[in-house]
């Protein structure tokens, strides 16, 4: 199976061509997409440029961003709640070092209402109350930690899944038109998966009972040129396998895995500083907490970027780390930008809502109306990280619905709300090395925790995934194996003692 768009520049010069299923429009024909437009350049801010779509143009040399890629992967989505208003059984934290008292877990009613599990709040320790170890120690709730937490409880094995941030989903988030969580909205993550790529997808989003529906593409697909004021149209191919999506936003898989997990074994706003490995397991040390998580193993459901920025003790070894830093994080260097309306005007006049551009600051855009109808449209933004922060989002947000405007006409310029995320400014997403488009990272088998962790620390982030790496169902592949593998420890370990 293809785990990643093999694009390259072909022997004419400017162009790129992509082998494997890339972006809806652009039809694998004879091993290769029928349309091969023109590379996307560097973009950088243009100095003394006017106010509007002119300070975020797309200059200079060429670089690794194409207009034929595999779409975003795991790259996540759902919160619980606001922290204000957990119940009172919550306990909560602090204060320490003069910091306020801080909620540790999410009121998760709203979106888990058919659940109806109540908040999210537990223990740092066993499921007993006492001082002694988890079993399994989960660190991120995104949907490989939720995946591996699903398998590990239909196992009976008890299990602690922390997540620093104060929503679970990580990558994927699905947000609303006030840019809060949602339980349906609009993809600042990932959205697509594709049935006939990601046949482990296509299981779940069945087993868990949600519902999908096809990506928009009826209608013409715009180029925008540079230097040409017009933009061309092009006949919309259709893509095999098509392109599909989550009715509610990828978030309703998140909010899905969550309703089938005791409500006390999550818990939220807890990030891990340190990790020491010790005879009788591995004892976790919290970043703003002085009481340690003990845990006869844990599973590391981030991506290896970010784990290699938690102290380990004893250190990895050097390839190994190395390995950790050098896998790129999917979706960490990119934003999004969704302008959304009363209606999809543009399918009046006959276009898909999809296009490419030369020029940005959006170089590939698509219609992003929900399943609900909502519309919207919605692209990536092709400035560099660097240059994002330099412009401001409200600078890049307006030159992006000025850009919508050339393309799609005058009723473009007027959206009913803008949503606008950018995951390199995410620390819990990306890091330094994020900060420049990478490559997808690569599949097959690798030695991820090293000798010295190997019997302690799994990892479990999507981009660990053997054949779909960085795909929402490279996710889903990391969370199952990891739990396999405990799951076969664990049943090894009972027929030792019977």
């Amino acid at each position: 199976m293809a785990t990643a768009a093999s694009c390259k520049s072909s022997r004419f010069s400017g162009t790129v061509v992509c082998r494997s299923p890339c972006w809806r429009g652009q039809r694998q024909h004879g091993g290769r997409n029928r349309f091969s437009f023109p590379r996307p350049r560097k973009s950088r801010l243009s100095s003394g440029a006017a106010a509007g779509i002119s300070k975020l143009q797309i200059h200079g040399a060429r670089t690794g961003w194409t207009t034929c890629r595999t779409g975003p992967a795991i790259a996540t989505q759902f919160r619980p709640g606001s922290r204000n208003s957990a119940p009172r059984s919550c306990r909560r934290l602090g204060p320490r070092s003069g910091r306020p008292p801080r909620s540790t877990c999410g009121n998760i009613d709203a979106l888990r209402a058919k659940a109806n599990t109540g908040p999210i709040c537990g223990p740092l320790s066993g499921r007993s109350g006492g001082t002694g170890p988890v079993p399994v120690l989960i660190i991120g709730g995104g949907l490989a930690g939720l995946t591996a937490a699903w398998q590990l409880h239909r196992a009976g094995i008890d299990f602690l899944l922390v997540e620093a941030r104060d929503r679970l989903g990580g990558r994927i988030l699905t947000a609303g038109a006030g840019g809060l969580p949602a339980a349906d909205g609009f993809d600042l993550g990932p959205s697509w998966f594709w049935p006939g790529m990601h046949p482990g997808m296509d299981r779940l989003v069945a087993e868990l009972g949600l519902a999908a529906f096809a990506q928009a593409g009826e209608g013409a697909l715009l180029f925008q040129r540079a230097g040409r004021p017009a933009p061309e149209r092009y006949p919309m191919m259709q893509q095999e396998p098509a392109s599909m999506r989550l009715a509610g936003g990828t978030g309703a898989i998140i909010a899905a895995l969550a309703a089938r997990l005791p409500a006390d074994r999550i818990r939220l706003g807890t990030r891990i500083a340190r990790i020491t490995h010790g005879q009788a397991g591995i004892v976790a040390h919290l970043a703003d907490w002085p009481a340690p998580i003990a845990a006869s193993h844990v599973i590391c459901a981030l991506p290896p970027r970010l784990l290699a920025a938690i102290a380990l003790d004893p250190a990895p070894k050097a390839a190994t780390l190395d390995l950790w830093r050098g896998t790129p994080t999917w979706m960490a260097p990119h934003a999004k930008m969704f302008a959304l309306y009363d209606r999809p005007f543009w399918r009046d006049a006959g276009l898909s809502g999809a296009a490419h551009s030369q020029t940005g600051p959006l170089v590939e855009m698509h219609d992003a109306t929900t399943a609900s109808g909502k519309a919207a449209l919605f692209g990536f933004v092709g400035v560099p990280a660097p240059h994002r922060v330099q412009a401001g989002r409200d600078a890049v947000v307006a030159a992006s619905v000025a850009q919508l405007g050339q393309l799609f006409g005058p009723q473009a310029l007027t959206p009913l709300a803008t949503l606008y995320h950018d995951w390199a400014a995410d620390p819990l997403t990306a890091t330094a090395l994020d900060q420049a488009a990478g490559e997808h990272p690569a599949g097959g088998q690798r030695d991820w925790s090293g000798a010295i962790w190997r019997d302690r620390l799994t990892l479990a982030g999507s981009e660990t995934a053997v054949q779909t790496p960085g795909y929402l169902a490279g996710a889903i592949e990391a969370g199952e194996r990891a739990a396999a593998k405990l799951i076969r420890q664990h049943a090894n370990q009972r027929s030792a003692k019977q």
